[in-house]
């Protein structure tokens, strides 16, 4: 029951005792989760014949009149479905597309729904913003609190020098991105953005040396080619 225990490799860890990384999938080693709306496409799409074409969302908080879950269609826009909740007692400062630790700040509601979508959050206040970031005082209260035991600290430090080598070494890819670090950090830095930015530049940066060493192999085939029909 404790945060973040419903994560995958968290929950895959408590069942099975087998752990997953972030170079791997749960399939490899011989695990697969699915939640109750996954199996239930899973059996129309095999036992029905129907493709994934709705999804149940969430829209709460303390913005909305008439919060609610609701089974939409895929494609169908965020401010229809505020709309079908009753829309904003008034203008909400922070609207959030997932969860409250995990999920994305919106600035607009012109989002189609996704087979990935969750909930829509409204919060009159951003509470977030409204905490100034002040120096990292080094108490390691986010290293208490990350759950994949890692030194958020030291990571962090590495994400502002921009030094990916740094941050790979303190194994910041095997970051969940849960938030907590930045939920328990005094300093309210942002900790998880910055990981979630760095991680995304690594994989961009990977798929950059992977589409050079494709093109450098088949530069190389073509040229044993032509050198082989000399």
């Amino acid at each position: 029951t404790r945060y973040p225990q419903g994560g995958e490799r968290q929950l895959i860890y408590a069942v099975t005792g087998r752990k997953i990384n972030f170079s791997i999938l749960p399939a490899d080693a011989g695990v697969l989760v699915n939640n109750t709306d996954t199996l239930i496409a899973v059996f129309e799409a095999v036992c029905e014949s129907k493709p994934l074409v709705r999804r149940i969302l969430t829209v709460t908080g303390d913005a909305v009149a008439h919060p609610g879950n609701f089974r939409v269609p895929l494609g169908t826009n965020y401010q229809q479905l505020v709309d079908a909740a009753g829309g904003f007692t008034e203008e909400p400062e922070k609207i959030i597309s997932g969860g409250p630790m995990m999920g994305m700040s919106l600035f607009k509601l012109d989002v189609p729904v996704t087979k990935n979508s969750s909930s829509i959050l409204a919060f009159k206040e951003d509470q977030v913003s409204k905490e100034p970031v002040t120096p990292c005082i080094n108490c390691g209260r986010c290293a208490v609190a990350c759950p994949t035991n890692l030194m958020p600290v030291m990571m962090m430090k590495a994400v502002l020098q921009k030094d990916i080598n740094r941050f790979t070494a303190l194994y910041g890819t095997e970051c969940i991105e849960c938030g907590c670090c930045s939920y328990v950090c005094p300093a309210k830095r942002p900790l998880t953005q910055g990981f979630k930015e760095m991680k995304r530049r690594i994989k961009a940066e990977m798929a950059r040396k992977a589409a050079a060493e494709k093109k450098a192999a088949e530069e190389k085939k073509v040229a044993e080619e032509k050198k082989g029909e000399a």
